[in-house]
């Protein structure tokens, strides 16, 4: 959601596209195809961008209002703590100190949150997905990138722990995107080589495209070295570690283009102005083609179900289930909304 001081200066720029909802994407994101799937087909997005504010409002904090099924058998709270813009450790430098948030704000509001409800024994599964905005929005040295890991996959995680319960805590690592998985970089590396080919100046031209191989190389070596530290930690503390990254690889991605009806590439300017509530989407999507990304950091609602369900096979290898959520893997993990 983009809540942080950095997201909403994204938007107001035109550097992101946040649509009437708060959030990174044409429609919905990857947690709300979580909860869809969870609910059985409730959606968060519906009826109006207002109504949909305050129905995701509820799950913004974890509360006596975050619970969904009560008085039955499927009954699970779920609360979602990302408010964009927030980095697994301390922001690089001293603007991104000031602008963007981190997971030690959330792991501190989480607890504030749990304490007011006096809960005792309850099962907590924490899905945890940092990285990116360390590397690339904050700038921090590649060589860095593993005191990210440990504080998110380590440091973190104990404190969670302490405050649930060792016993009651459970935890899914999601790695980060490499930076060719975005288009933004995509788009870097194509126009330095076009230039290459075509400028008059070749020798200035080589120089601006090896300097963009340069950078693109550093964040690549960055995110190779947290995926790696994450892993290590993830497996030796028994938790489940998703590799998103070989997932959002552009040569993984083509090959479900077709099957998802997107093409490669990124939405016009204002495309994601206007709200669409889920089921319309849903229709709209079956008989028309639209473009991969909603601007040139993030995914639009199609991927994001695809990230979902490469998360959902996290719950199938352990088992865990919530609300409607199956446990058998090779079960569509994904309920379509079919309110019209």
């Amino acid at each position: 959601m983009a809540s942080s001081i950095i997201g909403k200066l994204a938007s107001a720029f035109g550097a992101m596209t946040v649509n009437p909802t708060g959030r990174y994407s044409d429609c919905r994101n990857w947690t709300d195809h979580m909860f869809e799937a969870a609910t059985g087909g409730e959606s968060l997005m519906m009826a109006s961008a207002s109504i949909s504010k305050k129905l995701t409002s509820k799950h913004q904090s974890f509360s006596q209002d975050s619970g969904w099924g009560q008085s039955s058998d499927l009954w699970f709270r779920y609360a979602n703590y990302a408010v964009g813009g927030a980095t697994g450790g301390i922001p690089y430098g001293i603007a991104h100190k000031c602008s963007l948030t981190t997971m030690k704000n959330e792991v501190n509001a989480f607890r504030k949150d749990f304490s007011s409800l006096g809960i005792t024994d309850e099962n907590f599964l924490f899905i945890v997905w940092f990285g990116a905005n360390d590397l690339y929005t904050a700038g921090l040295p590649a060589s860095r990138m593993s005191e990210v890991a440990i504080k998110v996959a380590d440091k973190r995680r104990k404190e969670l722990a302490s405050i649930v319960g060792a016993s009651n805590a459970h935890f899914i690592y999601i790695n980060m995107g490499l930076p060719l998985s975005a288009a933004r970089y995509q788009e870097m590396v194509n126009s330095a080589r076009q230039k290459y080919q075509t400028s008059a100046n070749k020798d200035k031209a080589k120089r601006i495209f090896d300097n963009v191989r340069q950078q693109i190389n550093n964040f690549e070596s960055g995110a190779m070295l947290f995926n790696h530290t994450l892993r290590e930690i993830t497996e030796r503390n028994g938790d489940m570690y998703v590799d998103m990254a070989s997932l959002l690889k552009p040569e993984s991605m083509t090959n479900l283009y077709e099957k998802l009806h997107l093409l490669a590439g990124v939405q016009a300017a204002g495309t994601s102005n206007q709200f669409i509530d889920s089921c319309n989407y849903d229709i709209i999507m079956g008989n028309k083609t639209k473009v991969s990304t909603s601007d040139k950091a993030h995914p639009t609602d199609r991927v994001y179900r695809v990230v979902w369900q490469k998360i959902c096979e996290a719950l199938w290898e352990k088992g865990y289930t919530f609300g409607t959520l199956p446990v058998a893997r090779g079960t569509n993990c994904t309920h379509f909304c079919t309110r019209l």
